[in-house]
């Protein structure tokens, strides 16, 4: 599992957060790389987000989907993502 420091892991879990409640929140690679101090981002980075993920979410936020984009990755609750089409009509 990879090592985080506090400072990082305070930064993290407040983007964390930040995706639980405003339901978007962006991490860029050169954050990422160097919380975790690696130069390769591999599986065990990603499980360790995960599992931080499931430590704050209610059952209603649901995993967290990813979607890669401006230097770094969003951050999405997935239950409180829809579909374009569901926002037709409101």
């Amino acid at each position: 599992m990879p090592k985080i420091e506090k400072r990082h892991l305070d930064a993290l879990m407040n983007r964390l957060e930040d995706a639980k409640l405003n339901r978007c929140t962006h991490l860029a690679w050169n954050e990422l790389y160097h919380w975790y101090g690696v130069k390769r981002l591999a599986a065990g980075t990603w499980r360790d987000i995960r599992e931080k993920w499931e430590e704050i979410a209610d059952p209603e936020d649901g995993e967290l989907l990813v979607v890669e984009g401006r230097g770094g990755v969003f951050l999405l609750p997935k239950k409180r993502v829809k579909p374009l089409a569901e926002w037709e009509g409101v």
